[in-house]
């Protein structure tokens, strides 16, 4: 299974979209489950963290996941929050 979130604008306006937005995806079992939750947190502290009123950000968050009887599983996660200078209202 895969999954992503993004989003670009202020860093509170973008907490919030995110967060609603890994709250609906809830067809993750397992590590991949445990892998998403982790990731929310992690978008979530890092947005927090990015107190200038004039900032803008990017995040991209992704992860996938597959299980295989015989082989065992593979994960991927991929987190960016990055701050985009130079923004004109």
């Amino acid at each position: 299974m895969s999954w992503s979130v993004n989003a670009f604008g202020k860093p509170q306006a973008v907490a919030a979209k995110l967060a609603t937005e890994f709250a609906k995806i809830t067809y993750l079992t397992g590590p991949e489950a445990g892998l998403k939750d982790a990731a929310a947190e992690i978008v979530a502290k890092a947005l927090e963290a990015n107190t200038n009123k004039t900032s803008v950000v990017k995040v991209d968050c992704s992860g996938s996941g597959s299980n295989h009887p015989a082989d065992g599983s593979a994960q991927t996660l991929k987190i960016e929050v990055s701050p985009i200078w130079g923004f004109t209202e």
